[in-house]
């Protein structure tokens, strides 16, 4: 019951910061990229940039939500999560 517990929420915490994430990271390479070139990225050069951000944003997501459903099961559920 609580491993069922733990993978959905996981999966649905995940899901639901991956767009906000995504978002800053993407406006952070944005603007790094700006300042180092010195100008504007084309239209390719922006699509690989948010790429490139929506697999970070994934990875520190998914990462953050799996270690902080852990978390909460050890806070209310014990040490074996049950």
């Amino acid at each position: 019951m609580y491993e069922i517990w733990y993978g959905i929420s996981s999966i649905v915490l995940g899901a639901a910061l991956f767009i906000p994430v995504r978002g800053i990271i993407y406006s952070m390479t944005y603007n790094r990229f700006v300042a180092k070139m010195k100008k504007h990225p084309t239209d390719d050069e922006a699509r690989a940039l948010k790429k490139r951000s929506g697999i970070v944003a994934g990875i520190i997501a998914v990462t953050f939500a799996f270690i902080f459903a852990k978390v909460i099961m050890f806070k209310y559920f014990g040490a074996s999560g049950r």
